[in-house]
């Protein structure tokens, strides 16, 4: 599951950025499963959970500091408009 959890925030960094933005929280799985998650009682051992936790934990020790900003500048979020060139048009006389 750990490999898992790697090739997730590896293959989808919006998903990398979203973990990081959740600086030091517990992260809880509400899953009836009680290995991989807490059922409604609060009983389980929370595994996904702690996993996902050491993955945070893994990302802080491998990425330069902006990387794992939500907004990052070099990381868009998807559907982010980035501008890479010269406004023309309207868009320059409004300026």
């Amino acid at each position: 599951m750990r490999r898992i959890v790697q090739l997730k925030t590896s293959q989808h960094p919006q998903i990398a950025r979203l973990l990081a933005s959740t600086a030091d929280c517990e992260l809880v799985f509400a899953f009836s499963d009680p290995f991989w998650g807490l059922a409604g009682d609060g009983r389980g051992l929370n595994w996904l959970g702690r996993i996902w936790e050491e993955e945070r934990t893994r990302l802080r020790t491998s990425l330069p500091a902006t990387a794992g900003s939500p907004r990052s500048p070099r990381a868009p979020l998807d559907g982010e408009a980035t501008y890479h060139g010269r406004l023309s048009g309207e868009s320059a006389r409004a300026m």
